[in-house]
């Protein structure tokens, strides 16, 4: 494990066992309102979201706070780390961005100039893919400084979409218009969003999965042909495991530089505005490594 370098991520990213033997980290947690009470993101588990989807309309989520952020970084500089970098969910499309900004400035300088807080302009899952090809650096001999840049070019370097299969969620949280939402559950529509300069944006609309498939497997060529060494991470909710098997198959039989894993969850917070039915994928392409 490097003993110089720490990270802190937020609740929203499922942190892979890769990087847990690489890299020294701490979680800052974002909060869901259920029913009037606020909840840590880090003390719930998938079913406490999962069981209220459908009877309840008023789930929420929020950021973490400034103190959270600050205790989380005194507590890495008391270990002896001497750089930490910061890697949260898209300032798009949370304030946790702009929240981690205000605890580092509250720092001294001597220690605010050791602190890389990361614009990821990407997600989740896609933040997971991202600590795993960080996690190649964990012996090498490499600055605090250079790692947060190189972990700036692998998010620049990332891609994220994903379909959802009940559209409910996401008319909910104000993603969707309710004559959308009407018309895609009449037509059985299923939509493919897409992280955009760190938005997430819906792009296609489709009837069949099959070309949903397709249209993610183009994706996946083109990263193979343009990166040394891609990373690929499958997520699925739901009765989606086939999907991703499917891909899988295709990706190991027809490239050779793809690292691939497999995830089967995103999150409390996530599952408020995304609903518990759907895949997608996350792509990292590198040429260091």
């Amino acid at each position: 494990m490097n003993n110089k370098i720490a990270f802190i991520v937020d609740s929203t990213t499922i942190v892979p066992e890769e990087f847990v033997q690489a890299f020294r980290y701490e979680q800052v947690s974002l909060h869901v309102m259920i029913e009037g009470k606020e909840e840590r993101e880090l003390d719930l588990k998938d079913e406490d979201i999962i069981s209220r989807l459908e009877s309840t309309k008023n789930l929420k989520s929020s950021s973490p706070s400034t103190g959270e952020f600050l205790l989380a970084l005194e507590k890495l500089f008391s270990e002896g780390y001497e750089d930490i970098i910061i890697m949260t969910m898209s300032k798009e499309n949370s304030t946790t961005y702009n929240v981690a900004n205000m605890a580092i400035d509250s720092l001294d300088d001597d220690q605010k100039n050791h602190v890389y807080n990361v614009d990821t302009n990407i997600n989740n899952y896609g933040i997971t893919n991202i600590l795993i090809a960080l996690s190649y650096w964990r012996d090498k001999d490499i600055s605090g400084k250079d790692l947060a840049a190189k972990a700036n070019i692998y998010c620049h370097d990332s891609h994220l979409a994903f379909t959802l299969l009940d559209l409910v969620h996401l008319f909910r949280g104000g993603r969707l218009s309710k004559i959308s939402c009407a018309i895609g559950l009449l037509f059985k529509i299923k939509p493919v969003i897409e992280m955009i300069d760190g938005k997430l944006e819906l792009t296609k609309k489709e009837r069949v999965t099959p070309k949903i498939i397709s249209y993610f497997m183009n994706f996946i060529e083109e990263y193979s042909k343009k990166y040394k060494k891609v990373y690929l991470r499958f997520a699925y909710l739901g009765p989606n495991k086939e999907n991703i098997d499917k891909m899988e198959k295709m990706v190991k039989e027809k490239y050779q530089n793809i690292s691939i894993s497999t995830i089967d969850r995103v999150g409390p917070v996530f599952l408020v505005h995304l609903g518990n039915d759907g895949f997608g994928i996350s792509i990292t392409g590198v040429d260091d490594q």
